[in-house]
């Protein structure tokens, strides 16, 4: 995917969600998508927090793991090394970790 973006002149950087290499307060707006249950939730949330502007935005796209679809995705990829050592969450438990972000 890096070499995919790059390859259509976007520039792209590969880092820790816990451990971002910006400064502070640099970002209008952070994307976390699909990426909250592979992660250190409340570390990889600071760090948004972080380098977000005062008045930036982020935006969180995410799979509620406790909804039929979310639960039909788990038993039909149970198997998969993809879903190795995710932590299936809900949406309560992403506006829990946004609460106290």
């Amino acid at each position: 995917m890096l070499e995919r973006a790059r390859d259509h002149g976007i520039r792209v950087e590969q880092a820790s969600a816990e451990d971002l290499p910006y400064g502070d307060n640099i970002f209008d707006a952070v994307f976390f998508i699909t990426v909250g249950g592979y992660v250190d939730l409340p570390a990889a949330l600071a760090e948004a927090k972080r380098v977000l502007t005062p008045d930036g935005t982020l935006v969180v796209g995410m799979l509620d793991w406790n909804t039929p679809v979310g639960a039909e995705r788990r038993a039909s990829h149970a198997d998969s090394p993809y879903f190795a050592g995710i932590s299936f969450r809900s949406s309560a438990d992403m506006v829990a970790a946004l609460q106290t972000a």
